[in-house]
């Protein structure tokens, strides 16, 4: 009976052993010697060794500070299929395929092969990367730091996302690369601040979406080559420079702030921009505002917003919707103003501007 005993407890610490003998499918009893991993396992070893492939073939969770899977084979990803590690760890050095991979919880990943996903969610306090990664669709920030270590790359296909919904993401010696074009969304109900998802030459459609009260603070200057959605929050320049060269989404009630000296806001998108930029009602203001959008083309702004060393109206129209625009530098360009009756245009200029003040 102590016997018995023994070995009972010794299977709950260290749980159940599943070692790949075969290549084939994760729920697969041939695969696998004895019986096949259940889809959602706790403080167990699942093992693939080189020259095994096993198809996940289904939505599997892994939980249990004391798992580990380890792939020096290859698994790989079948429709309809997704791996959740919300414990224990990933290693080896094989080849990892799947559709979807999330990692949360205290999982942790020392895995030194290749890793290749759809769609990749980080939502680890810490979470450092060694492998080579490559996003097909999403790399979703959820929550805490997800790390890219020496050694580490990560590539974002063309057309990727980049999800910014709490977490955030970082070099400490490894790779951020992107293939072409791709897409930034700041969303949940929480404040972001801005970092390496931006850096991108690729980058084209920028989306804030954080809730009302929340920010998302800008730490480098972006170029916009897309559309800018402001559908929720505050978009806080900080200083830094915001280039709008493609469009503004007419829908949202997001604002733009700039609290913070020192930003240029330039609007450079050869045509007419669809929405209206909506700064806050607090000070606002810019060091260089400038509008070329264009001969036949307009752009509108709405709010509160000094331009403190120049406005350049290279073309197009610079239409005020009830806002209130300081000019406190010069004015220069060929382009021309717009307003409405709720709207305030105020020049604090010694010995006149540059151009005169051109309505349409």
């Amino acid at each position: 009976m102590a016997l018995l005993f023994c070995a009972l407890t010794a299977s709950q610490v260290y749980g159940q052993t599943f070692t790949a003998i075969a290549s084939g499918d994760w729920s697969s009893s041939a695969t696998w010697v004895g019986e096949a991993p259940g889809t959602n396992e706790s403080d167990v070893q699942i093992i693939i060794p080189v020259g095994i492939d096993v198809i996940l073939d289904s939505e599997v969770t892994l939980s249990g500070n004391s798992t580990v899977l380890d792939v020096d084979g290859e698994l790989n990803s079948a429709a309809n299929s997704s791996l959740t590690m919300s414990g224990g760890s990933i290693t080896g050095s094989g080849s990892i395929i799947l559709e979807e991979l999330v990692l949360e919880g205290t999982a942790i990943v020392v895995f030194t092969g290749t890793l290749t996903t759809d769609v990749l969610e980080s939502a680890v306090a810490t979470l450092t990367l060694v492998a080579d990664v490559v996003v097909n669709q999403a790399l979703v920030l959820s929550e805490g730091i997800l790390n890219l270590d020496t050694g580490g790359s990560m590539n974002l296909e063309s057309d990727a996302v980049v999800e910014v919904s709490g977490g955030s993401l970082a070099l400490l010696g490894g790779t951020l690369t992107f293939s072409g074009d791709y897409n930034v969304i700041y969303s949940g109900n929480t404040s972001s601040e801005t970092g390496i998802e931006l850096s991108g030459e690729g980058l084209t459609d920028l989306t804030i979406d954080v809730g009302s009260d929340n920010t998302v603070t800008l730490n480098s200057n972006v170029d916009v080559a897309g559309t800018l959605s402001m559908e929720s929050g505050t978009f806080e320049l900080n200083g830094n420079d915001l280039e709008i060269s493609g469009d503004v989404s007419a829908t949202g009630n997001g604002e733009l702030s700039a609290s913070v000296a020192g930003s240029d806001l330039t609007v450079s998108s050869g045509g007419s921009v669809t929405g209206t930029l909506n700064f806050s009602s607090e000070a606002n203001q810019v060091n260089n505002l400038n509008i070329e959008v264009g001969s036949s083309g307009s752009v509108a702004i709405s709010g509160n917003l000094d331009v403190e060393e120049m406005l350049t109206l290279q073309s197009g129209v610079l239409a005020l919707n009830k806002a209130e625009l300081t000019i406190n530098g010069d004015l220069t360009g060929s382009g021309s103003f717009s307003a409405d009756a709720g709207s305030d245009l105020t020049l604090n200029v010694d010995g006149g501007t540059t151009a005169g003040l051109n309505f349409e």
